[in-house]
């Protein structure tokens, strides 16, 4: 399974709840994470972080 998630910057804000700015490295990262644990709670316990890619735009 691979998984693309394409998501804007004022969506990530939302997402994490915040005002502040963080690396949009670590923004890719905590979105990975969070989508690895949903799969995987959902039954898909073969997923990995490489198999999830996160594409932020403007």
């Amino acid at each position: 399974m691979k998984v693309k998630i394409e998501i804007t910057k004022s969506e990530i804000l939302e997402y994490i709840n915040g005002d502040y700015s963080i690396p949009e490295s670590e923004c890719q990262e905590l979105i990975q994470n969070d989508a690895k644990t949903i799969l995987e709670r959902g039954g898909f316990q073969k997923i990995t972080m490489d198999d999830i890619t996160v594409i932020i735009h403007e």
